[in-house]
């Protein structure tokens, strides 16, 4: 996964996949149940382990044939709630890198330049629920969610280092992967303890956990948990759902609904379960504004950083995915939610029909560019027409 955002090749055959993802597959897992022995991270041995276990004849030819394949074998390796290697390994997923084959120093993020960058004082902040409303306001305000770069079968890394020049110095905002671990550091830096969950997104209709349906979708959408020194409750700080959730919103200290919030005709509010599940759910969207509708639902829990990876991976390529292959944009004012979905621009102001417009290619990337402010470069802006022409 280069900085120049270009694809990663794909595997030419199923047999060569699942070889590399065979190898990985039992590498991470001997470092997992060595990990629940011994009890040390296992990012410390990990690189040891993968030695040895590639000095194996088998190993050392399924290596070299497939090398390049290894880190998308790598990325589609499942690792379950109950894991140790996700709950130990990831406490800051924002210090932790790419991949383990990727040689990273922990990054801490610029906070003077974020901040100036969404508009903010650089000095007098405390870690309490004001300044997280002010921060959340301002990221929504400035900062553009779109899959721009997705959208044209690229990938980035997803280390802070990479995500504070897109996003902070180049201007390009982007996806939930990209937004929330680079807020999160932000938070981290100024003492609001963020915690990132990963959540699994509801399907119109549903009323009960979505995971529990017969074809689930896996958990892809994350944001942060804060908790500001004036409050003892977590808030909701979601940075990644469409820039539509202005202001953060209460978890409840034990189970049941959380005190609602609103913006304008919507309404958020958090519920937790009597299994711990974090769950987020609104109302004011037509056709049912009075109902509470559910948005998504997360297990309260450290996820790894190969979690975000396959929640990066999930947009970009995978059939379910609403941005694979397809320019999608989103934005919410005081007053109205836009999104633009290829040439498609809808415009909703809460009380009836969203205005529609069809847009040419051409107007469709200005409209990125200018309404959703998202900076793309001449070779992206040439490549996006092309996308939009041929949809």
């Amino acid at each position: 996964m280069g900085g120049s955002g270009r694809p990663l090749p794909e595997c030419p055959n199923p047999p060569a996949r699942n070889l590399s993802y065979l190898a990985w597959a039992i590498v991470l897992r001997l470092a997992d149940a060595i990990d629940e022995t011994r009890g040390t991270s296992v990012t410390h041995f990990f690189p040891q382990i993968a030695h040895h276990i590639l000095r194996s004849d088998i190993s050392i030819l399924i290596g070299l044939s497939y090398l390049k394949y290894i880190q998308s074998a790598l990325l589609t390796i499942p690792v379950t709630s109950k894991s140790s290697f996700a709950s130990r390994t990831s406490r800051r997923v924002s210090h932790l890198p790419m991949l383990w084959f990727t040689v990273m120093e922990p990054h801490d993020v610029d906070v003077a330049a974020y901040l100036r960058f969404l508009g903010l004082p650089e000095q007098g902040w405390e870690p309490t629920v004001s300044a997280l409303q002010q921060l959340l306001r301002a990221q929504a305000d400035v900062i553009s969610f779109n899959n721009a770069t997705m959208s044209l079968g690229r990938l980035v890394p997803l280390d802070i280092a990479t995500l504070e020049r897109r996003i902070v110095v180049e201007g390009r905002g982007g996806t939930c992967p990209e937004q929330v671990p680079l807020f999160a550091a932000l938070l981290d830096a100024m003492g609001f303890r963020p915690e990132v969950r990963i959540s699994t997104v509801a399907r119109m209709g549903d009323k009960d956990d979505p995971a529990k349906r017969k074809k689930p979708l896996p958990p892809t959408h994350l944001f942060v948990l804060a908790r500001p020194v004036d409050d003892d409750r977590r808030w909701l700080a979601d940075v990644g759902w469409g820039a539509t959730i202005r202001a953060p919103v209460p978890l409840p200290l034990g189970t049941g609904a959380g005190e609602p919030v609103r913006h304008h005709r919507w309404e958020q509010r958090v519920a937790v379960t009597e299994e711990g599940h974090i769950q987020l759910l609104e109302r004011g969207s037509p056709p049912s504004s009075e109902q509470w509708r559910l948005m998504y639902v997360a297990v309260d829990e450290d996820i790894s950083h190969t979690a975000v990876e396959g929640s990066y991976r999930f947009g970009w390529g995978d059939p379910r995915s609403p941005f694979r292959g397809r320019l999608v944009a989103v934005r919410c004012t005081e007053h109205t939610r836009e999104r633009l979905t290829g040439r498609k621009l809808e415009i909703y102001t809460g009380d009836g029909k969203p205005h529609i417009e069809e847009l040419t290619p051409a107007a469709a990337v200005e409209a990125l560019e200018q309404r959703f402010n998202a900076a793309v470069d001449d070779e992206e802006r040439a490549a996006l027409i092309r996308l939009l022409e041929s949809n």
